[in-house]
């Protein structure tokens, strides 16, 4: 007769399944998740919030998966889930994405891989996985097809294309998805904020300055604050101009331009007015506003009507004298620019470089304006040389100043130039990304015609690209440079003119 201890553990071990036999559902207890990213795979695709704790980190916070669990996945041979319980345990996800990399490459494992590789990715090395995504986006696999959208979404919030980012949140919210319908809403209605709160103070700045210019109205010191660049005045907006800038540069130019012969200075002035306002001048007034002598009343006039009709390069000499007598950074950015134009025209390249690289030093938040300018001519530079890492860096940058200084039409030239930068660089899913982005804002710049067209020619030339970029399921960097191309301004030109 069997003792009583041997009878139970002879019933534990004839009754109790075995460890793989029907195992709990990993994730099904689960609360939160761990990534702002979405995983395709059946159980790790259902919604659950991100802890606020895990937003943006990449540390071990939130709720883990046990060491048991995962034993039993791996016993099982799901290498898949093993993978994805790894990343929720915030293990190094590079070698994560190393173990969904050697696996079958079905739908899902290409749509979780793209995930991981999205969290640990950084923007500049971004094309691989927004490709993938695009090419995920319509699979038949709806968990895949919805991860990928999701995932896309947040790749373009992370980009800082709002626009796109806000359309991509809310149509997944239509969806009616539960849970994941939500959030998205949420994101999209941030995004959207995020535009309007750069894009409504700059037309605000940009009406002002334009009543200032036409009719002499002061702009409100709340905005020239925020666009320190953008507006001159007298009095309080040279000193709200020079606090930003840390110096006394128009505080001093309000004091000798008070001392000046205004009888001289008024006609002229009104003059540039008409010059600003595109009216035609007499040939009298324009040789007076273009004269390489004019008296130092006048002398700021003369520059800025040598700028807005485009002949600084024709009296190049003066110019440069007159610029370093005011010594001002936003003039000495402006004979650079001239400078450069002439470099590159007489093929002196490197001669262009120095002299925008060197009008860089001069930049600073009171000047961001001018120097978004400079940050396109320098990129356009890089590009016609074939130089595509720098094509790439500096609009980027760019891009960063004039998305955190609110400078919106700024930065509708700079999401151009870098386009293009990224369809010279062969990376043709990012380069639509920025020129979808384009295509959302130009309806406010819709007499711009060759912005406009340039955003159009750059999707439909990224689209008939589409499938090469596609030959491979997780397609690497390219860096094949299309010489041959055209620029999307020099398409857009030629479409326009």
């Amino acid at each position: 007769m069997l003792a009583p201890a041997a009878l139970v553990t002879y019933l534990l071990m004839t009754h109790t399944a075995p460890p793989d036999t029907a195992p709990p559902d990993t994730f099904a207890d689960l609360k939160t998740r761990p990534y702002e990213v979405r995983f395709a795979l059946a159980g790790a695709a259902a919604y659950r919030g991100i802890a606020e704790a895990n937003l943006g980190s990449d540390g071990p916070t939130g709720e883990r998966i046990s060491y048991a669990a995962l034993d039993r996945l791996d016993k099982r041979g799901d290498k898949h889930a093993l993978a994805i319980g790894r990343a929720w345990n915030h293990e190094k996800l590079g070698d994560v994405a190393q173990q969904l990399a050697e696996l079958p490459q079905t739908p899902p494992v290409r749509s979780d891989h793209a995930a991981i590789e999205l969290v640990t990715t950084k923007n500049e090395n971004i094309e691989p996985v927004l490709a993938e995504l695009e090419a995920l986006r319509g699979d038949p696999d709806v968990a895949v097809a919805r991860a990928a959208r999701w995932n896309y979404a947040f790749a373009l919030s992370r980009l800082g294309l709002r626009l796109s980012a806000a359309k991509a949140f809310r149509e997944i919210a239509d969806e009616h998805e539960p849970g994941w319908s939500e959030e998205a809403l949420k994101r999209a209605e941030s995004q959207d904020k995020a535009a309007r709160d750069v894009k409504q103070p700059w037309d605000r700045a940009q009406q002002a300055g334009q009543a200032m210019t036409t009719g002499g109205a002061l702009v409100p010191i709340d905005l020239v604050e925020k666009f320190p660049d953008r507006v001159l005045a007298l009095g309080a907006i040279a000193d709200a101009l020079d606090r930003v800038a840390g110096q006394t540069v128009l505080r001093g130019y309000v004091r000798r331009v008070a001392a000046f012969d205004f009888r001289r200075r008024a006609p002229l002035a009104r003059a540039y007015a008409q010059v600003l306002a595109g009216e035609a001048l007499d040939a009298r007034v324009r040789a007076e506003l273009t004269t390489d002598h004019p008296s130092p009343d006048v002398a700021d006039i003369v520059i800025g009507a040598m700028v807005q009709l485009d002949v600084a390069a024709d009296h190049l000499e003066a110019f440069r004298e007159l610029t370093r007598q005011i010594a001002d950074p936003w003039f000495e950015i402006l004979r650079a620019q001239t400078e450069a134009d002439i470099d590159r025209r007489n093929g002196d390249w490197f001669g262009a470089e120095t002299q925008l690289r060197n009008a860089q030093k001069q930049c600073g938040p009171a000047i961001h304006y001018r120097c978004l300018y400079l940050a396109d001519d320098l990129g356009h530079l890089y590009q016609d040389l074939h130089r595509i890492p720098d094509a790439l860096r500096v609009p980027q940058d760019g891009l960063r100043i004039a998305r955190s200084s609110g400078e919106w039409g700024r930065y509708l030239a700079l999401l151009l130039r870098t386009a293009d930068a990224e369809r010279f660089n062969s990376s043709i899913a990012t380069a639509r990304a920025y020129a979808n982005e384009l295509v959302l804002m130009a309806p406010s710049f819709r007499s711009r015609s060759t912005i406009w067209m340039a955003a159009r020619l750059a999707v439909s030339w990224s689209r008939r690209c589409t499938m090469r970029s596609r030959r491979s399921r997780m397609p690497t960097t390219s860096r094949t440079l299309p010489g041959s191309i055209p620029s999307l301004e020099t398409s857009a030109g030629s479409r326009t003119g």
